[in-house]
């Protein structure tokens, strides 16, 4: 955490109590206060201090750095998924884990069980001694179990480096501070695979990011020194194309970076999401996986891939009975998730059955 952020969010003055958030307020006022009194019970001072002298990534601390909207709806969603779940065995130990989260995988499990739980489905998380590592929920629905096992996909490396390549680009753009322009820049698609190894080349990586930076950069104010007749696109020799447009158009100054292809993002769910959780599940009744990750697959392919793999292997695969995969969300970007019910599953229960809808309806997910 930088080490500007010194005080907890609520230390000053109760911010969103301004008139500017009034209509946020007023919507649901009961239930933000009470979020409010939760976030502030679990997520105190003590909490702050021990995070900011860690200078260790916090998943729930970054989201509650500064003021806004953005601020005030991600404390009513988790200090409502917690009033949820107060009363939920192991509660206690999630929530620990929950302040110490660095990616944001525990709080992937409270949004799931909190939905489960607001649909009537009574929430257990398992504690196990000696550290064994078994499923993330336990639900039941009038009487029956169901598991869940939740799986968050962090980005890799080459994308981590492309998408602050592409932040970089942005600030140092003259768009940004000559309100003429707006420029869109375009990069080779194969631009990532310049990433390099960090710890056999230490520093490289930082270094052609910079002299991309600066190559673009230098690129774009010879354009605009040029005067052409807009719309210009320009190659940025090596790197990609770019375009530079009329401010007064309805246009953005944007990045295109380099996207890991469809076919690859579903072969790293596989193996990086599906397999490894498959095992947590037990053996004697349905479970459902639960996998957010950056991107999501195509559809119709994913269904063809998830039959043939909950086919060939029904000893391992037939205690499944669904998997979700839910995209990581950022602003204004909305996509829903996909929902694959395992068509060749041993167990086909009530709560099984209960589980998926309630994941399928709250979640917004298509069928695939």
């Amino acid at each position: 955490m930088s080490r500007e952020i010194k005080l907890p969010w609520w230390a000053t003055n109760n911010w969103w109590d301004a008139p500017d958030y009034g209509a946020a307020m007023r919507a649901n006022a009961v239930q933000l206060r009470a979020a409010l009194e939760v976030m502030q019970r679990y997520f105190g001072t003590d909490w702050w201090t021990e995070v900011f002298e860690s200078r260790k990534p916090n998943f729930v601390a970054a989201h509650l750095i500064g003021q806004g909207t953005m601020v005030l709806d991600f404390i009513r969603d988790l200090g409502s998924a917690l009033t949820l779940l107060e009363s939920a065995p192991g509660v206690g130990t999630k929530i620990q884990a929950l302040r110490r989260d660095e990616s944001g995988a525990t709080f992937l499990e409270i949004q799931i069980a909190a939905v489960l739980r607001a649909a009537g489905l009574e929430i257990v998380f398992p504690v196990t001694a000696n550290a064994r590592k078994t499923y993330d929920i336990l639900a039941h629905y009038q009487a029956h179990p169901v598991t869940i096992e939740c799986k968050n996909l962090e980005m890799e490396e080459w994308e981590k480096w492309v998408m602050n390549l592409g932040l970089s680009v942005l600030h140092s753009l003259p768009g940004g501070r000559d309100t003429r322009f707006n420029i869109q820049v375009k990069f080779d698609p194969h631009l990532s695979q310049m990433n390099t190894d960090e710890d056999k080349y230490p520093g490289l990586n930082a270094a052609i990011a910079e002299e991309i930076v600066d190559r673009i950069r230098v690129a774009t104010e010879d354009a605009i020194a040029m005067h052409p007749d807009l719309p210009f696109e320009f190659v940025l020799n090596g790197l990609g194309t770019a375009v530079l447009r009329d401010a007064k158009e309805q246009s953005d100054t944007s990045i295109a970076t380099t996207e890991i292809s469809h076919v690859a993002q579903l072969r790293r769910l596989l193996t990086n999401g599906l397999y490894r959780a498959i095992d947590q599940l037990p053996e004697d009744g349905p479970g459902i996986i639960v996998i957010q990750c950056e991107h999501l697959p195509e559809l119709n392919l994913a269904r063809i891939v998830f039959d043939a793999a909950t086919k060939c292997d029904p000893g391992r695969f037939g205690r499944l009975a669904a998997m979700v995969l839910i995209p990581r969300r950022y602003l204004n970007d909305y996509r829903p998730g996909l929902l694959f019910s395992n068509r060749h599953a041993a167990y086909h229960t009530l709560a099984g059955e209960r589980a998926i809808g309630v994941l399928h309806d709250n979640l917004g997910l298509v069928d695939g």
